[in-house]
């Protein structure tokens, strides 16, 4: 189907501050839950993005300043994370206190409705990070807090429960849970803390430094899928169950790794890998015995330079997720999978050249028409796609008319749909 967009655009500018004065600067992270909730970051306040009804535009909301926002030594937010729970939506920040040159990791717990904070916690992190991420944790009702660092090949795994209470998880849990994670690159360090590398993993991995850059949790029913990618162009996967690990594999590349995400299309698990100096892999049907050995290259994958972020949308409404990925060279690309005599093909059905490089990828419902709008951040500010409302129904028509045998008709009046959805307007 042919793909149409309107276009927002929201500018990464500060309110004015108590002298008058005005900053424009970049939204540096974006995140988002899975009920659509979008927060960014910008400076040192973290922002919940939403539509205003009023001015039929979109507009942002403070959240809080993680640190003391002292004016002459702002804190500054260096990592986001967010995930939605029953008990509410949870937000990870790291920041650096420019006052004391400590790095924090806060966990919020934000009210269901509101957004408001029902509870703060804190740790204090030994290095710089480059990675937090939140995920469920299958052995319990808590929330596992992954981080990672620049310059230790170490990882720590945190676990906070909805009593406002963050703790580490020691080191003989996370072999337990994690065992691709403890066998694989790293070993209990001295203070039982944290996680560091192995001397006796054998002489091709002892002189390496895998720092990890990106880490994907998948959970169904009473499988978990674990990808983690390494600045050495390693892919690690790990699929295990609450009673051990099922398998565990390794993709070598030969670039950093910037993004990995897992998930699932047409009844298989799948893996998408993205490499700093190669082309976008999707790995097929992971969980099969084939494991990470079906393999397809996106096309043009690498002719837009770095692929810097990926994520996952069913963007045409027909049941099966597409493949979003942004470029360091400003491209956009959506990608289609269609199921050919068992094995997934990929092909692009919409790109598109922006002014700065793509970061952050996201969806979610912001205008409350119930149809997501594709949400990417760009060094120049935020930018939003919504879907052409008369396209979309008359391609959510077809389907109808192809599952019912036309028996079904589209309740909607196309009359009150605007005539011309291939233009984008100016705003």
């Amino acid at each position: 189907m042919e793909l149409n967009f309107y276009e927002m655009h929201f500018e990464a500018t500060e309110p004015p501050s108590l002298e008058g004065n005005t900053d424009t600067c970049s939204f540096s992270l974006l995140c988002m839950t899975s009920n659509g909730d979008v927060f960014c970051s910008l400076n040192d306040k973290v922002y919940h993005i939403l539509w205003n009804r009023a001015e039929d535009d979109l507009d942002r909301r403070l959240c809080f300043t993680p640190g003391k926002d002292v004016r002459m030594h702002k804190d500054e937010i260096i990592l986001l994370d967010a995930l939605h729970t029953e008990f509410g939506t949870i937000v990870a920040v790291v920041y650096y206190r420019n006052h004391g040159g400590q790095y924090t990791l806060s966990v919020f717990q934000l009210d269901i409705n509101t957004l408001k904070i029902k509870c703060k916690q804190e740790e204090n992190l030994h290095k710089k990070p480059n990675l937090v991420r939140l995920s469920r944790d299958m052995y319990s009702s808590n929330i596992s807090v992954f981080a990672t660092y620049y310059s230790d090949p170490c990882v720590q795994v945190f676990q906070y429960n909805f009593n406002g209470f963050i703790s580490k998880i020691d080191d003989f849990k996370v072999k337990e849970r994690y065992p691709g994670l403890f066998k694989c690159m790293f070993r209990a360090s001295p203070d039982k803390r944290t996680l560091s590398r192995d001397d006796h993993v054998g002489p091709e991995k002892r002189h390496t430094h895998e720092y990890i850059l990106c880490i994907d949790v998948f959970i169904e029913d009473d499988m978990q899928y674990l990808a983690y990618g390494t600045v050495d162009g390693n892919v690690h996967v790990q699929v295990s169950t609450t009673k051990g690990c099922v398998w565990q594999a390794v993709y070598d590349w030969e670039g950093p790794i910037s993004a990995v995400k897992i998930f699932k299309i047409k009844g298989l698990v799948c893996l998408i890998a993205t490499c700093m100096v190669e082309q976008v892999v999707l790995f097929s049907d992971i969980n099969s015995s084939n494991k990470l050995s079906n393999r397809t290259i996106l096309p043009e994958s690498t002719r837009f330079d770095s692929v810097t972020c990926v994520n996952i949308m069913d963007i045409d409404y027909d049941g099966d997720p597409e493949i979003l990925i942004g470029t360091y060279g400003r491209m956009f690309i959506v990608y289609k999978l269609d199921l050919t005599d068992g094995n997934l093909v990929p092909y692009i059905v919409y790109r598109r050249l922006y002014t700065s490089p793509i970061y952050g990828i996201c969806y979610s419902d912001l205008t409350d028409d119930g149809i997501d709008e594709i949400v990417l951040l760009t060094f120049s500010g935020i930018h939003v796609l919504q879907r052409c409302l008369k396209s979309a129904q008359q391609y959510i028509q077809k389907l109808l008319d192809k599952s019912t045998s036309g028996l079904v008709k589209c309740p909607y009046q196309t009359e009150h749909l605007p005539d011309n959805c291939a233009s984008t307007p100016e705003y």
